[in-house]
């Protein structure tokens, strides 16, 4: 496993989809029906507590985590016990994550199950992580973007050489991939050519890379071309540069 590059292995939908759900109170009518109430809200526990996990992993041994999966917060309700504690300690490990100047590329959340608009999500749409959505190939943010805190849009389409369906669309996920991968070729960059970058100033760095050097508009990050040999020099150079602002 690369020490510079981090990404979650748990299946991107299915995390996506078991975290929608939350801790319900089921009133059992059989001994059968209370162990189920009893296994579903462990199997939920022990999910978000792998996140957890992993996030305060990933913070002592990697520079950039790649995160495409989400987590929607839900309150306690009568009806529900809902996941404020587990959710809450996830954004404690994301929080002490980003004081230590670890780069967080997380999927934008998606709309496609009606349920990403005006929902909460982490890690998101936390304020120390940075949102990535998918783009089509003429630039434009897929429909089922949820462009609350929207950080960034890469592609999200014919990214994978095959071309079955599946894998022309790769989504927020795909996507989120790509910009932490982009990433990665940066900071291997500056340390290859002894660039002056504290860990600590590499988010605000990043982010100025992404506007000069990429051309960020609307959200948009303009890769193409980036691993033209013919450009080499001049990427270089617009990356010293940029140390230098």
């Amino acid at each position: 496993m690369s020490k510079s590059m981090w990404r979650s292995s748990m299946n991107t939908q299915k995390t996506r989809s078991d975290s929608e759900h939350s801790i319900s109170k089921m009133q059992p009518r059989s001994a059968s029906s209370s162990f189920l109430r009893t296994a579903v809200v462990e199997e939920l526990e022990d999910r978000m507590l792998n996140l957890t996990q992993a996030v305060e992993w990933a913070a002592n041994h990697v520079d950039i985590m790649c995160m495409s999966w989400n987590v929607r917060r839900k309150p306690k309700t009568d009806t529900d016990l809902g996941n404020e504690t587990q959710v809450n300690n996830l954004q404690k490990a994301v929080n002490e994550a980003a004081q230590k100047g670890i780069l967080m590329y997380c999927a934008a959340g998606d709309d496609r199950g009606g349920t990403g608009q005006n929902q909460e999500w982490v890690p998101c749409d936390l304020d120390n992580t940075l949102s990535v959505g998918a783009m089509d190939n003429n630039n434009n943010k897929k429909k089922y973007v949820v462009e609350h805190k929207l950080s960034y849009l890469f592609p999200g389409e014919n990214v994978l050489p095959e071309t079955d369906k599946d894998s022309k669309e790769v989504g927020n996920s795909g996507a989120t991939a790509i910009a932490a991968g982009l990433a990665a070729l940066v900071l291997f960059f500056t340390k290859w050519k002894s660039m002056d970058v504290e860990k600590k100033q590499r988010p605000q760095y990043l982010e100025r890379v992404m506007d000069s050097v990429f051309n960020k508009t609307s959200y948009v990050v303009h890769v193409h071309g980036v691993l033209d040999p013919n450009q080499m020099e001049w990427f270089i150079a617009k990356l010293k540069t940029t140390v230098r602002k």
